[in-house]
């Protein structure tokens, strides 16, 4: 996949999640394994064309576009997992409505579970880069070829747990809309109750998208995985409309199916 393309994906990923009112105000991150060519025309810089040029970023120059190389910016621990093959990961700060090259570190494996950083004008990976390369990490051993991770905060999937009388959150999220089982063919996951960025809830998103195409992360929202950004976003829709479901069904007095 071609750097400019890549990059294309993430700002059509984020205006998507940033209209659902799922990104407000800084929230949700992005991330996806990138093949190595790409990764090494992110380094060096890269030209992109007038036609290729996503309309969601800024034009520098008129048809042609030369985007800086992404420079080294240290390293990070990824103690939890993560990919074989280098990824992008959007950047502390970003706004996942406005993205632009410079919104995107690139991520590079390294020893003792470390990766090292590439970014622009000091820029840092999200807060949430332990989850996010532990979340890839379990998709690449389950076979997701060219995984991608997304990360946002919708309502109903952040209060499902909540749901009274449910034992079973997980089982009622995957049973009470029939289509569930197309778009999240790998299950529903639940998460830890865990501060956002912190080990345990890394740890904790680990263990369940082992065994997931998602996970409900309590009282902060959930992440998708899937075979490239766009089929990670169209699963985080599948389960926040399983979650508004499952909450209508229990304000309602009914009882999800399985329950």
């Amino acid at each position: 996949m071609r750097a400019g393309t890549v990059l294309d994906e993430f700002a059509v990923a984020g205006a998507k999640l940033y209209a659902a009112g799922w990104a407000s105000r800084g929230a949700g991150n992005l991330s996806a394994v990138v093949n190595a060519e790409a990764a090494d025309a992110l380094i060096r810089g890269y030209e992109r064309t007038g036609a290729g040029r996503s309309r969601h970023f800024a034009s520098r120059m008129r048809g042609r576009e030369i985007v800086a190389g992404l420079e080294p910016a240290g390293t990070a621990r990824t103690p939890f997992g993560r990919p074989e093959e280098p990824f992008l990961i959007t950047a502390s700060g970003s706004r996942l409505g406005e993205m632009g090259e410079a919104d995107v570190v690139l991520c590079v494996p390294a020893g003792d579970g470390e990766v090292e950083i590439y970014a622009v004008e000091g820029k840092k990976p999200s807060m949430e880069l332990m989850l996010h390369a532990a979340a890839l990490a379990g998709a690449e051993r389950r076979g997701v070829k060219h995984p991608a991770a997304a990360h946002a905060h919708p309502l109903y999937c952040a209060v499902a747990h909540l749901v009274a009388g449910v034992p079973d959150v997980a089982r009622a999220l995957e049973a009470i809309p029939t289509e569930t089982a197309y778009f999240l063919p790998g299950g529903i996951g639940i998460a830890a109750d865990a501060l956002p960025g912190s080990e345990e809830l890394a740890s904790s998103v680990r263990e369940a998208m082992e065994r997931a195409d998602a996970v409900v992360m309590p009282r902060h929202g959930a992440v998708a995985v899937g075979e490239g950004l766009r089929e990670a976003v169209e699963r985080l829709e599948a389960l926040e409309r399983a979650a508004h479901l499952l909450w209508l069904v229990r304000a309602g007095g009914g009882r999800p199916p399985g329950q």
